[in-house]
């Protein structure tokens, strides 16, 4: 409609109503004189169809979102939805930001601080990294073919040297993929945004006891 030059919007928006839409646009048509203004279709449109307890509660609605048992797709698809209405808390980047932020699940939330992410986009990034390394289904493919992967190096190392003991070979991974799960995930937040070089030194090393200290990290 922003393209719409403001005295043909009304008439445009009307060809789009239905129903009782419809029936109610061509009653306030005959009461106006000598026609329906633009801003005062929109101000007579959300009155009847959408009145303020219902914009108040769908407002109410977004405040209180958490992301629950909901995946981070499904959040944030609910995010934009309600966040539609309540545009004056989502106003600027930041605010936008905070909120889906505030929003995610604990763990999440703390994966965005390690990383410190603090746009949207970037939050939203790291978030979906973070659930898609925690997935069971993805862990359990990558264990099949990691074992995978170590049968066919001992087999290999056998036939080539058979008068020697076979050694285990792993395969080859970033460090974190050896980590305990929570120090896995943390780097996993620190990788996408590029910021895992020296903390993945530090988890070859002392670095874990880092990790072990909650209150150090926050």
């Amino acid at each position: 409609m922003a393209r719409i030059p403001d005295d043909l919007k009304v008439e445009v928006a009307s060809m789009r109503l239905f129903d009782l839409a419809r029936a109610w646009y061509r009653e306030e048509a005959q009461l106006a004189a000598p026609q329906v203004l633009w801003t005062d279709f929109k101000t007579l449109f959300k009155e009847k169809f959408f009145p303020n307890v219902e914009r108040d509660e769908l407002q109410m609605q977004f405040e209180a979102l958490q992301q629950g048992n909901m995946t981070v797709s499904e959040d944030t698809s609910e995010f934009t939805r309600l966040s539609r209405f309540a545009k004056k808390l989502v106003r600027a980047p930041e605010d936008r930001a905070w909120r889906f932020k505030k929003g995610l699940t604990r763990e999440l939330r703390h994966a965005v601080a390690i990383s410190q992410a603090t746009t949207y986009a970037s939050i939203l990034k790291i978030a979906q990294a973070v659930e898609k390394e925690a997935d069971p289904k993805l862990k359990r493919e990558w264990d099949i073919g990691s074992s995978s992967y170590q049968t066919s190096a001992k087999r290999t190392q056998i036939q080539a040297r058979p008068q020697q003991p076979a050694q285990q070979h792993h395969r080859p991974a970033r460090v974190y993929a050896h980590q305990p799960q929570r120090q896995r995930r943390q780097l996993l937040a620190l990788s996408v945004t590029g910021q895992d070089t020296a903390l993945t030194n530090a988890a070859r090393g002392s670095g874990s006891a880092y990790f072990a200290d909650q209150t150090h990290i926050r």
